[in-house]
């Protein structure tokens, strides 16, 4: 259900729609393809798990005309799934309450920090897991601060002050965290009303040929927009921003999603990212990849798999078989696949236990995976779909930025990043490699193209099997890098770690040190060969 309010509203008449999944269900009953929704700001309860459902439509338009929709609880926004060549456009996306509390630093120690919660941002159903701290004058990031982790609990004091205790009772921190700061947590992953809870704020699931145009997220909690199992995607001139001026609360909004703004999963054909702004959210701007399954184990042509969550791989998918630290063991076909029910909980427990997995829980279920050839297993290692990885995505002409951890990270085949500006990154402006210990993220790839960006000011991190930083890093193509025409300013030793890639062309890209250290070679070359230079 939803209520209409008539705030901003365009001066043409307009019919008031009390129930908007009801209204838009009933206009696709009635053949309608292009349906025009009343420009309003519609206050949304969940329907069951999400805000609106769009389920099997096919060949629709729908257009917001400029409304926003404003979720009342903290689960999914908007879900679609098994849609295809379906159209939303011209829409913004809110919530109300916050996904998020933000406060005054007033006092902080070693054991914890004390803030005094700003009018408007919720005091109770806050989460644990991490905190960020900004700046109170520039309303970014601290410089040279990610995100604590070691948050203990969260004490309620005298009216609006919380009480944030740390596991660690680590050093204080003053080189980058004073009294004054603004402190950040997001809160808890669950429904206020108590009903099933979603995750993401525009989540599309089985679909195909989708287009989001003109849609604009403010706040989610977690991924922005996210398709999994969804191919061909196009977001053209979306937002992912934090919401200025907002009347409902008494300090501007330091963040936008508390998670990534735009991620893929799995997809076979992978998403175009065009003329859209991804800026202050909590993690990554742009993700593109598949999922790694660990194999436990092989007897001849069939593999003991791990899957993580539910195994991607189907019958006549062309598969690679990776070890822990990336080396290519095979290439094969899946034959038949079967459910190892029968396969000990204690070999899945130490098969998991041979990576840093962040998620270990979603690893559960063993299956037994035929191959058309055998593959030599020495040790436990990894499997992916190797047409599951979002082949042929495109990021063009975007701009992204101002977030703790990554700008764009893509691992799959085909691909182009090409326009983009990037800048003010927590971590690597561009990652274009795998992730196989922590996130089993696949995949290796060939054939891509990184031309004509603005890389500003991204922060470092050690690439994949190496001791080196910088705040560009591509580990992950086997052949057939283009990267020409780029400009990348930069802090520190190194701009770029290039690393095992065998033929590509990299020339006409401007590298600027803007820290005024002593000039070096930006790139540093790993296991290179055939690079035209």
């Amino acid at each position: 259900m939803c209520c209409l309010s008539t705030a901003n509203m365009s001066s043409a008449a307009v019919a008031e729609i009390d129930d908007l999944q009801s209204w838009i269900m009933s206009q696709v009953q009635d053949g309608q393809t292009k349906i025009k929704v009343p420009q309003a700001t519609y206050r949304l309860a969940p329907v069951h798990s999400a805000h609106l459902e769009l389920i099997e439509l096919k060949g629709i338009e729908i257009d917001f005309q400029g409304s926003e929709i404003v979720c009342t609880d903290r689960t999914r926004a908007i879900h679609l799934e098994k849609c295809e060549n379906v159209v939303i456009k011209n829409l913004s996306i809110d919530y109300d309450p916050m996904l998020y509390t933000q406060g005054l630093i007033t006092e902080f120690t070693p054991e914890y920090f004390q803030i005094e919660v700003f009018e408007g941002y919720p005091m109770e159903g806050l989460s644990a897991k991490g905190a960020e701290v900004y700046s109170a004058e520039t309303h970014e990031l601290k410089p040279g601060f990610r995100t604590f982790h070691d948050i203990k609990s969260i004490t309620k004091m005298e009216g609006r002050s919380l009480r944030v205790y740390r596991k660690k009772h680590l050093r204080i921190d003053s080189e980058f965290v004073e009294v004054g700061d603004v402190l950040l947590l997001k809160t808890e992953r669950k429904r206020i009303d108590g009903g099933s809870f979603a995750p993401h704020c525009v989540y599309s699931t089985q679909c195909r040929d989708l287009l989001f145009e003109n849609v604009t997220v403010y706040a989610s909690n977690c991924f922005s927009f996210l398709g999994e199992e969804s191919s061909n995607i196009h977001y053209y001139r979306c937002r992912v921003d934090r919401k200025k001026n907002d009347p409902k609360v008494s300090y501007p909004r330091m963040r936008s999603s508390n998670w990534d703004a735009f991620h893929s999963i799995n997809a076979e054909v992978g998403p175009t990212i065009e003329e859209c702004y991804a800026g202050y959210m909590g993690d990554d701007g742009v993700n593109i990849r598949g999922d790694y399954h660990v194999v436990a184990e092989g007897e001849g042509a069939v593999l003991t798999v791990i899957s993580k969550r539910a195994l991607n791989i189907q019958l006549g998918d062309p598969v690679e078989v990776v070890s822990r630290n990336g080396k290519l063991l095979g290439e094969a076909v899946a034959t038949h696949i079967a459910r190892a029910r029968d396969y000990p909980k204690e070999k899945i427990e130490s098969a998991k236990d041979q990576f840093t997995l962040i998620l270990p829980g979603n690893l559960r279920d063993a299956w037994y995976v035929t191959l058309d050839r055998v593959i030599p297993i020495d040790d436990v290692s990894v499997i992916c779909a190797v047409n599951r990885v979002g082949r042929g995505f495109k990021v063009i002409n975007n701009v992204i930025g101002h977030n703790r951890s990554r700008g764009i990270l893509t691992k799959a085949s085909d691909g182009v990043i090409s326009g983009n500006l990037v800048e003010d990154t927590g971590l690597e402006s561009l990652k274009l490699s795998p992730n196989i210990s922590n996130w089993l993220e696949a995949a290796y790839y060939s054939n891509l193209v990184v031309k004509d960006n603005v890389i500003r000011n991204g922060k470092f991190a050690t690439h994949f099997g190496s001791h080196q930083r910088a705040q560009i890093l591509i580990g992950g193509c086997r052949s057939g890098l283009e990267f020409t025409g780029n400009t990348i300013e930069y802090t520190g030793e190194r701009a770029m770690v290039l690393s095992d890639l065998e033929g590509g062309v990299m020339r006409g890209n401007t590298f600027t040190r803007l820290d005024g250290g002593e000039a070096a070679d930006p790139v540093l070359f790993e296991n290179v060969t055939g690079l035209g230079r």
